[in-house]
């Protein structure tokens, strides 16, 4: 799968940055279109790489929220400065 970097048209079609171009390229055309840094091969992550099952597994841990340890109970109080 490839994402385009820049503004790119193909075959009648405008692509813009960071969407991803469904089309498929032929040699030459994806050889010259890395090469100007126009698109670039986008691989999913390894996560997504992984089986199904490890996923399942992986959604049975706790859910950590990080906010939760975050407490703003100070408040600021006084008068603003006004040239």
């Amino acid at each position: 799968m490839y994402v385009a970097e820049h503004y790119v048209k193909l075959n009648g079609r405008l692509y813009v940055p960071g969407e991803v171009i469904e089309e498929t390229l032929s040699a030459g055309e994806r050889k010259w279109l890395l090469g100007a840094h126009a698109i670039f091969e986008d691989r999913p992550s390894p996560e997504e790489q992984t089986e199904p099952s490890e996923r399942a597994d992986k959604s049975a841990e706790p859910e950590i929220d990080v906010m939760e340890g975050i407490v703003s109970s100070e408040k600021k109080t006084g008068r603003r400065k006004t040239k």
